[in-house]
């Protein structure tokens, strides 16, 4: 019997038909039946939405799927990700997905034990969580916790354990009721099979709990709630609670049947893939002269901001892989370490001053010397990476995996006049950008302006370092009304990059140092931030002290 095709929440006008295989995973341990459902219910699912699937992966294969066991750690020599170039001989690694298959009550225990490490009861139940990881593993995932709470704690720990970054776990007790699919910077949506939903809807929910149907648009206001207050306890606060369900996160999507939920997996996993990394970056031949660099005033602005935005713990740690997992470098397949965050502000005349990319080194982000910033001068005509001037007399390390869109969203924005120290000049609307892993829970709409990204990118998102994410970066403030009419008095816009994190802007203020107007609106909470990062569609409602709030579910 055919089921009727759902309509699904709108897709990227950029997506292409892909290509998947499925490959055996850990040794020859029999597949959980959530897994054994996957598998019939997947290549289905491809074929329905157009895509092609293979029983052995070749070299037009773009995702990888293999099983995982749920809290049991499984040699790098039996993972895919590390493996199925050489064994299947493929110009390069696909996209690699570890499934996993968990009972529910399994993943609520797992979810206390997280909670547990996290409130410092560290007992016996939460070895699990560390089981094959490395020594520094515990710190490692603790800090992960204290950003996301026990849900990325223990979405890290599955991730080192099954030597595999993006992760779909399926729970379920017969069938597929839900599932969480994993990715690198820690996202986490949650799919959940209600059979209350029609079968000709399969609509995403917004965080609020809105029942479905109800307005999902990000920004939207609907209803007024009490004002938020800088001292509330975060996600990742680590107070233990002994109801393990009230950890899990609200449901991102909601779907009829388990088929439907596989068909929106099909359709994330479209997404990841039909895109391109753009950090191939060229370096200019002719380099900045050291002493023109030290009479610059945005590095020092720069260095001053990491202290700032340090103090006020806007920056999260950032996650190395050898602190989780002893694997070896294959630099095709994984960085050793993933930066959370980045900034950059406009030295007027001369170039966009960055930060470099936390891939090629760790450092820190609120202690910056000159070696940890990159100065930006343009875009690759293609498109695929930036423009870098190297600077004589410092090491030039490439530029933050975000560096095409912190430089190209200045281009449909207009110029301002400044008065900088050698004189007049037209310098972008945007003065400073911030990027972190962080959320926005509350801000004040007289002074600062939320430009939501397109309705897909709630549905679908994309990774960072990719075309697609700066495509909808750039989307997103060309429809800022704050920025493209430069005497609106809101100083400050900011947008969510779902399951990612935020991107805020500040322009140009006489008497202001770069970033300074950010740092000042957190501080009088026109700008509060929370530890949490929505994962799909959710709402802004009124408070009583007039900002808009972020319910965090």
């Amino acid at each position: 019997m055919l089921r009727p095709v759902p309509s699904y929440a709108p897709h990227h006008a950029w997506v292409r038909p892909i290509e998947a295989a499925w490959v055996s995973g850990h040794g020859k341990a029999s597949r959980h039946q959530l897994v054994e459902r996957f598998i019939k219910l997947f290549p289905t699912a491809l074929f329905r939405l157009g895509h092609r699937y293979r029983e052995t992966p070749g070299p037009e294969t773009d995702i990888l799927l293999t099983e995982a066991p749920f809290l049991r750690p499984i040699g790098w020599r039996e993972a895919p990700l590390f493996t199925a170039r050489r064994r299947y001989r493929l110009p390069k690694t696909p996209t690699v997905v570890a499934v996993v298959g968990a009972d529910p009550d399994a993943w609520l225990a797992a979810l206390r034990a997280a909670d547990r490490l996290l409130a410092g009861r560290d007992e016996t139940e939460s070895a699990a969580l560390l089981a094959g990881l490395a020594p520094t593993a515990k710190e490692a995932l603790l800090a992960q916790g204290r950003r996301g709470g026990p849900v990325l704690l223990l979405e890290r720990a599955l991730q080192a354990q099954a030597k595999s970054i993006r992760l779909l776990l399926l729970l379920g007790r017969t069938t597929i009721e839900a599932a969480y699919v994993f990715d690198l910077v820690g996202a986490h949506p949650r799919l959940v099979v209600d059979p209350a939903v029609p079968a000709v809807e399969g609509a995403a929910l917004p965080e609020t709990g809105e029942p479905p149907g109800a307005p999902a648009a990000a920004g939207s206001a609907t209803r007024e709630t009490e004002p938020a207050t800088a001292g509330r306890p975060s996600a990742g606060a680590g107070h233990f609670r002994e109801d393990a369900a009230a950890l899990e996160p609200p449901p991102t999507a909601r779907f009829p049947d388990e088929a439907s939920l596989v068909e929106d997996v099909v359709r994330r996993l479209q997404a990841v893939v039909s895109t391109r990394e753009i950090t191939a970056h060229v370096t200019l031949d002719e380099p900045l002269p050291e002493d023109a660099w030290r009479r610059l005033t945005a590095p020092a602005a720069m260095r001053r901001a990491g202290l700032e935005f340090g103090w006020r713990g806007f920056f999260t740690e950032t996650i190395t892989i050898r602190s989780l997992v002893r694997v070896p470098a294959m630099s095709d397949a994984i960085a050793d370490q993933y930066s959370e965050g980045c900034y950059a502000t406009w030295e007027p005349g001369v170039g966009l001053v960055a930060t470099i990319t936390g891939s090629a080194r760790a450092f820190d982000k609120t202690a910056l010397s000159d070696d940890e910033l990159a100065l930006i001068v343009g875009v690759r005509p293609d498109g695929a990476g930036a423009v870098v001037r190297p600077v004589a007399g410092k090491r030039n390390d490439p530029p933050s995996s975000e560096a095409v869109e912190l430089f190209a969203m200045d281009a449909p924005l207009p110029k301002i006049r400044w008065s900088a120290p050698d004189g007049p000049r037209d310098v972008p609307v945007a003065r400073s950008k911030l990027h972190g892993h962080r959320g926005v829970r509350a801000f004040d709409p007289r002074r600062v302006e939320y430009v939501p990204m397109g309705a897909a990118y709630f549905h679908y998102p994309v990774s960072c370092s990719t075309e697609a994410q700066a495509l909808g970066i750039i989307e997103a403030f060309r429809r800022s009304e704050a920025l493209t009419r430069p005497d609106d008095p809101r100083m400050i816009a900011f947008t969510i990059i779902p399951g990612h994190g935020v991107l805020i802007v500040e322009k140009w203020a006489p008497g202001k140092a770069p970033f300074q107007l950010i740092w000042e609106a957190m501080d009088d909470g026109a700008l509060e931030i929370t530890p949490r990062v929505p994962q799909g569609p959710f709402q802004y409602v009124p408070a009583a002290d007039g900002r808009l709030v972020w319910p965090e579910g």
